[in-house]
């Protein structure tokens, strides 16, 4: 955490891999000797959020920017069948995943630039809780689904596909916008609220800090985020 908070602002994208691995030791060390791979720990984390940590990640998730939702059309919906580990993962533990996930690819030439704008807002309302129809097949997820794509699909896949290098470089000049770093400042928002509820259940906060405190600190925390990035949030 210390190296997260020393690359905050200028590389925040590096805030949030640190920030990551401080939240993945966290999840092994809440189960101790019983820990099993993450892929596992993180299912068992969104199966156990209490009622408060649950609403604050209803809001993380309608606080979604566009490139997120670009990253999960792009690694998780049009990502390749063979080796998808991605989709696969998300398969094995959401009841509802593979089915929107093939609704969009049967309805949607996620090839063209503006079908994948309209599979990526459909996505949203679906993250959203919306019940969404396409062509009169209907689907709602259950907010466990909806949690899951967020930690396990969208953060944990964004952690490997830099960890990884399999994710080509934002920059297209000398010089990145703001809408650069949109992506990585949500995730580093959104991984250190988990991770702070991790140093609450272990009781490493005090007794002084609520768990309403750290909800208030998310909702700060993003619109911090969405103060500094303006329009780029949703372009």
């Amino acid at each position: 955490m210390i190296d997260a908070f020393d690359a905050f602002p200028g590389r925040v994208d590096l805030s949030f891999d640190s920030t990551w691995r401080a939240f993945e030791a966290a999840l092994h060390d809440l189960r101790g000797p019983e820990s099993h791979n993450t892929t596992v720990e993180l299912t068992r984390f969104t199966r156990s959020l209490r009622a408060d940590e649950a609403q604050s990640m209803d809001v993380a998730i309608a606080a979604l920017p566009q490139q997120a939702l670009e990253f999960l059309i792009a690694q998780w919906v049009d990502g390749p069948e063979d080796g998808n580990k991605l989709a696969r993962r998300l398969a094995n533990a959401g009841t509802h995943l593979s089915h929107l996930r093939g609704l969009l690819r049967d309805h949607y030439d996620l090839l063209d630039l503006q079908d994948r704008r309209k599979a990526a807002r459909l996505l949203l309302l679906a993250m959203r809780g919306e019940t969404v129809d396409l062509r009169g097949a209907r689907l709602e997820l259950t907010a466990n689904d909806r949690v899951l794509v967020l930690v396990s699909g969208l953060l944990f896949g964004l952690r490997n596909v830099r960890a990884h290098g399999a994710v080509p470089s934002p920059f297209t000049s000398s010089a990145a916008s703001l809408r650069t770093f949109t992506l990585p400042y949500y995730a580093f928002v959104i991984t250190y609220y988990l991770y702070m509820t991790t140093a609450f259940r272990r009781g490493h906060l005090g007794s002084h800090v609520t768990s309403a405190e750290l909800s208030a600190n998310l909702l700060e925390n993003l619109a911090a985020a969405r103060d500094v990035m303006g329009r780029h949030w949703h372009v």
